[in-house]
């Protein structure tokens, strides 16, 4: 707590003020001002460094290196927002979209722990990147009826159906 200009107590909430950051930095991204954007999610992270709510911080700062053509930044974001929430499809998504434009495909690939279930999602997306629609899809159904109670496995369910045209 601390006391404003008129010497009354105030309380500053820092995950709230992450938020409003976040917020800015996506509205900067909008306008067009992709560093005025770092900026904010910068400070947002410095408020909020490491919750689950900062990953929606880091992969917002990771699309705006996508953006920038700093692929090497973007894949750091995309890799801590998973961390933070392995949960959230978009965020492997995201994720491979960098590794492709990095041509790591094939390595991350090899470099896979098949057992983890973030890397047999993250196979099955590189897979399909890579062309391979079978393999990935039946990678990514076995998933689903592995994991059948994940929040995960909604998200990987619908993609699926969007993608048996591929096929």
């Amino acid at each position: 707590m601390v006391c404003n200009s008129a010497g009354a107590v105030v309380e500053i909430d820092a995950s709230k003020n992450a938020i409003i950051r976040n917020n800015e930095g996506v509205n900067y991204l909008k306008e067009g001002y992709p560093y005025a954007a770092i900026a904010s999610f910068g400070i947002a992270l410095g408020l909020n460094p490491s919750s689950e709510a900062s990953a929606t911080i880091y992969n917002n700062l990771g699309t705006t290196y996508m953006q920038l053509e700093k692929y090497e930044l973007a894949q750091e974001c995309f890799e801590t927002a998973l961390k933070f929430s392995p949960m959230n499809f978009s965020y492997y998504q995201n994720l491979v979209s960098v590794y492709a434009k990095r041509n790591l495909l094939k390595q991350k690939l090899s470099e896979s722990n098949k057992t983890e279930y973030t890397d047999q999602v993250l196979d099955g997306l590189i897979l399909l990147q890579l062309g391979q629609y079978q393999q990935g899809y039946v990678l990514l159904q076995n998933f689903v009826e592995a994991q059948p109670n994940l929040i995960l496995t909604g998200a990987i369910k619908e993609f699926l159906r969007n993608s048996e045209q591929n096929l």
